[in-house]
């Protein structure tokens, strides 16, 4: 049995036990045959030891991808543009009005 994520009537995310077949012979074929190990858990306790297993055998180097962050600046500049552009326009209709 393991938890699976459904739905219940109100909509709400619930965890319902689900029955789970594995095939074991299969994933302990397909792991001999990448030379790999198979790891199968069905208690917290073992899950611990498999994952500190892991630990001690896994010792690739990872790098992290690096990502940069930045403000967009243009609305300081934008805003001021457009209500000089509207000071513009309705100067130009009242006071500083063309003559033809």
């Amino acid at each position: 049995m393991a938890p699976y994520p459904t739905q219940d009537l109100f909509g709400n995310k619930v965890y319902r036990p689900m029955q789970v077949d594995v095939d074991e012979p299969t994933l302990q074929k397909i792991a001999t045959t990448t030379h790999a190990r198979y790891f199968r858990a069905t208690d917290t306790p073992t899950l611990k030891e498999i994952y500190a297993e892991i630990d001690r055998t896994e010792k690739t180097e990872f790098e992290a991808p690096e990502y940069l962050d930045y403000r967009e600046l243009y609305p300081w500049l934008v805003w001021p543009a457009l209500a000089l552009v509207l000071v513009e326009i309705g100067l130009g209709e009242t006071l500083l009005r063309k003559l033809p």
